[in-house]
């Protein structure tokens, strides 16, 4: 059986019901003004993920971490289409983000695998916490 894909919808869902508080799906639609019809569609994947702000929103409220924030942010803009609204001015405006784009096309055209991109994360992951030792010297 083919295991079904996380979605944004899912994810929030999922996020809302790991909540101590015992949240509804009424409690984050009036969090983000929103009718609890539509907030439901949302997690049903029958509407379009929520926006940057409305996401910023969520994330404040359920004490998210960074790593289910960028979550977050992946999912809608994958099902957007479009690069993550918390990375958008970064990539396309910064400097760094012309060579971001340019890891992105190599990989796109096959000249960047999987196992290439996890060794650049682990490489960044290794010089954090050589930076973070550096300070406590």
């Amino acid at each position: 059986m083919a295991r079904e894909r996380m979605s944004f919808g899912k994810f929030l869902r999922k996020l809302r019901l790991a909540d101590p508080r015992e949240l509804r799906q009424a409690d984050i639609a009036k969090l983000l003004n929103l009718s609890l019809s539509y907030y439901t569609d949302i997690e049903n994947n029958n509407r379009r993920p929520l926006n940057g702000e409305e996401i910023e929103t969520v994330v404040e409220y359920l004490g998210l971490s960074e790593e289910d924030r960028a979550k977050l942010y992946n999912f809608a803009a994958f099902e957007k289409s479009k690069i993550p609204e918390d990375l958008e001015e970064t990539v396309i405006y910064d400097r760094v983000g012309e060579y971001a784009l340019q890891a992105l096309r190599e990989y796109k055209d096959g000249n960047i695998d999987e196992e290439m991109w996890k060794q650049f994360i682990r490489d960044i992951e290794a010089k954090k916490k050589q930076k973070k030792g550096e300070e406590y010297d």
